[in-house]
């Protein structure tokens, strides 16, 4: 049997009839540790059992150490861990963009990363005189749209965004439509405004109303 001293870990082979039955005081020859050792087989006459004589055993490092036990559950399937991380991708995208006006109020640096990315901050950019003059032309209608875009921030400049212009049918088909991307990108002072003005032109049928949208792509993606 293989005796291990509990203070310095020094290991020893003696034979199993050395142990009795009722264990016996053993003896470290390292450190003088003396400890009481069970028994494993054997008998003997007790007494304190000195290892002078016996040569240490030598143990490779880290053998004594407990085996790594097996876990009871069987392994996530890859699918499932790039499901894992493309969902909290996704949250994570989905906090950055719906919290955008409250994390650039709080972290002023965040709004440096929404522009990079496209995402320029559109809470208080707003349409304000809004016009539209229709004409025909060859048959056809064109539309002029006047008016100003403003920012009605009190504090922060806004980045100028392209504008969207829908003419819509009665059941809300697309007659004709622009982007007007005039200034885009352009920093507009706090509560300043832009004029403005669009031309939609060869716009068949019967239009009924005329939508504008303003907004980044991922905003207008989502509308």
């Amino acid at each position: 049997m293989i005796l291990t001293c509990p203070a310095c870990s020094t290991q020893y082979t003696v034979p199993d009839e050395a142990i009795p039955p009722a264990g016996r005081t053993v003896k470290c020859t390292s450190c003088s540790h003396m400890w009481e050792q069970l028994p494993i087989t054997a008998n003997n006459n007790g007494g304190i059992l000195s290892l002078d004589a016996i040569k240490p055993v030598d143990v490779p490092k880290g053998s004594n150490l407990p085996a790594k036990t097996k876990s009871p559950f069987p392994p996530a399937p890859r699918e499932l861990k790039v499901a894992t991380i493309v969902l909290f991708l996704l949250a994570g995208l989905f906090s950055f963009v719906t919290y955008q006006q409250p994390l650039m109020e709080r972290l002023p640096f965040t709004e440096a990363i929404y522009n990079v990315l496209g995402l320029s901050n559109t809470h208080d950019i707003a349409f304000n005189d809004m016009r539209a003059q229709v004409k025909i032309v060859n048959n056809k209608l064109a539309v002029t749209v006047t008016g100003r875009i403003a920012n009605e921030s009190g504090m922060h400049e806004r980045a100028m965004q392209p504008v969207h212009i829908y003419i819509l049918s009665e059941g809300d088909n697309v007659m004709g439509k622009v982007a007007y991307q005039e200034g885009k990108g352009e920093e507009m002072p706090p509560e300043s405004f832009q004029p403005f003005k669009s031309n939609v032109t060869n716009v068949s049928g019967n239009a009924s109303r005329i939508v504008m949208d303003i907004g980044n792509w991922l905003e207008r993606l989502f509308r």
